[in-house]
């Protein structure tokens, strides 16, 4: 359960591969959530890989999620 984050909710990087069922993400609309060139980029899921070079880091982020609410 992800309760009135400022930033995302569901945040996978860095070679995540674990499997998630039955997550509910449930937003604060009085919060000031992160914000990114003056607008928010609050999310409720992000999936990426290795910032410092996304396309050749291992292991590879791959997560498997199921039965998701926002």
């Amino acid at each position: 359960m992800a309760l009135s984050n400022d930033d995302d909710d569901f945040d996978f990087d860095h070679g995540y591969t674990g499997t998630i069922q039955y997550a509910l993400s449930l937003k604060d609309p009085n919060s000031t959530n992160s914000t990114s060139s003056g607008s928010s980029d609050s999310n409720g899921l992000e999936s990426d890989n290795e910032a410092t070079s996304p396309w050749s880091a291992t292991p590879k982020t791959r997560p498997v999620l199921k039965n998701f609410t926002f």
